[in-house]
């Protein structure tokens, strides 16, 4: 059977994680993708150029697959310089700092961004893909440790994104949260990881 290339197929969940915050955007419109075991919204039914001019004007929040990946333990940092492309030596802890890993012919991996939140503990937050079983297969011999921090990305866009989380921060979050900054957040009675890497 063949089947047409702009054709909406329907999956069963399964093993497919769905999101915490699908309650405030579901709609009978509502359709979604697949990316990283997750699913995200593609579109509401509204008016993709609205959504545009919104983001062009104001800013707009996204719920994103994307799954980060703890790299924890005393020689975290010796097996992040193995297996990314870029150094983390000079990261500081509150930065962050995009990266890739390849394979052994050079080809890419995976892409992301490379998180460091204190000596021995970085985040890296990664494109689809079986990163995490790779990463275990090259970590033997390493005292590191790999797990799932359990998070879901949100990412706010657009000229106003920094005026609304200042607000949602008390003022806490402002202008001097540099580019690749990271931290952590009281927003809305929680405690949250913001990057700034737009």
């Amino acid at each position: 059977m063949d089947i047409d290339d702009n054709a909406i197929v329907k999956v069963g969940l399964g093993r497919i994680e769905k999101s915490p915050f699908l309650h405030k955007y579901s709609n009978d419109k509502l359709v979604n993708g697949v990316y990283a075991n997750r699913l995200f919204p593609i579109s509401w039914g509204d008016n993709p150029e609205q959504g545009y001019r919104t983001l062009r004007s104001k800013s707009v929040l996204f719920d994103c697959p994307h799954r980060p990946i703890e790299i924890s333990g005393p020689e975290s940092l010796v097996f992040l310089e193995k297996i990314l492309t870029r150094s983390m030596s000079d990261l500081k802890i509150g930065k962050a700092r995009y990266s890739l890993a390849c394979q052994a012919d050079g080809g890419i991996l995976m892409d992301g961004v490379v998180m460091r939140l204190s000596d021995s503990c970085f985040w890296f937050a990664k494109a689809d893909g079986e990163f995490d079983r790779w990463l275990e297969a090259h970590s033997m011999g390493f005292n590191v440790n790999l797990r799932d921090p359990h998070s879901r990305v949100l990412q706010i866009q657009g000229p106003t994104s920094l005026d609304v989380l200042k607000k949602l921060t008390g003022g806490m979050l402002d202008e001097s949260f540099g580019y690749y900054n990271v931290d952590w957040f009281q927003i809305g009675g929680q405690k949250l990881l913001v990057s700034r890497s737009g």
